[in-house]
């Protein structure tokens, strides 16, 4: 009898344990409200501002944006990525070229340091990957946390060269309760949609952005607070408002049956 009950309160903890989550951010600095809904591979993010519905897919490594005013969808995944950056790059090399001939004509009569100015803007527009200014971004564990929602967070700084740009507080899994699989797909979505915003901006030659990949820089947890700066100055603030784990319907994550390719 006692086997019996020890098993019904082993499966009783697992079924408990297997909660979806809910987490709602505040836009402090513009007011508005970002959501990320998670069940189990999948999750689901909108934000108050727009009406676009963005779903991602951790298994499938596919992100789905829909516009319900258009009813077009955009789908990214891993090879729609791979064929963007191609043609992104494809058409920033052209302009280079345009640039290039420009350049020639004037470096004759340029100074020595102008010169140098003009060739390390072609070294930046030509290898954006390696001398954009995104590989000046440092970041560095604080010996500083915080207490948001009752839940401690440990903060980072990241920093352009030496200014500090943007303070990252995260939270474990533990403590905020999440359920690994939740979890993972969180984490999941930050890795893709670093790659995908990154490798992009890159392909274009805009290199001055502060997103970080978490994975390289051994940021573990979930994200519950954000701060960027500019000039000491804070320019975004987005803090972790709210967190359910309760149940999420599927049909949450479900598209409209009607749905334009954009």
């Amino acid at each position: 009898m006692k086997i019996i009950f020890t098993c019904i309160v082993l499966l009783s903890s697992i079924h408990y344990a297997y909660a979806d989550a809910t987490l709602e951010y505040k836009e402090i600095t513009s007011k508005g409200l970002i959501k990320y809904i998670i069940k189990g591979e999948k999750l689901k993010f909108t934000q108050s501002t727009q009406a676009r519905l963005n779903l991602f897919n951790h298994k499938q490594q596919q992100f789905i944006s829909f516009d319900p005013k258009s009813g077009l969808s955009s789908m990214v995944n891993n090879d729609v990525l791979k064929q963007r950056v191609s043609q992104l790059t494809q058409q920033r090399l052209k302009k280079l070229s345009q640039v290039e001939l420009k350049l020639e004509k004037k470096l004759q009569t340029m100074t020595p340091e102008q010169q140098q100015a003009g060739e390390s803007l072609i070294n930046i527009l030509k290898y954006p990957d390696m001398y954009g200014e995104h590989t000046l971004l440092k970041v560095k564990k604080s010996d500083k946390s915080k207490q948001i929602l009752n839940t401690t967070c440990q903060v980072y700084q990241v920093y352009r060269a030496k200014k500090l740009i943007r303070e990252i507080c995260m939270a474990s899994k533990k403590s905020l309760k999440l359920d690994s699989e939740d979890y993972l797909t969180q984490r999941s979505f930050y890795a893709f949609n670093y790659k995908m915003q990154s490798q992009i901006m890159i392909a274009m030659g805009k290199t001055r952005f502060s997103l970080v990949d978490y994975d390289q820089h051994d940021m573990d947890g979930v994200l519950i607070e954000s701060i960027d700066y500019k000039d000491s100055a804070i320019q975004q603030h987005l803090k972790l408002n709210t967190i359910s784990l309760k149940k999420v319907n599927a049909s949450e994550f479900a598209l409209p049956e009607v749905v334009k390719s954009d």
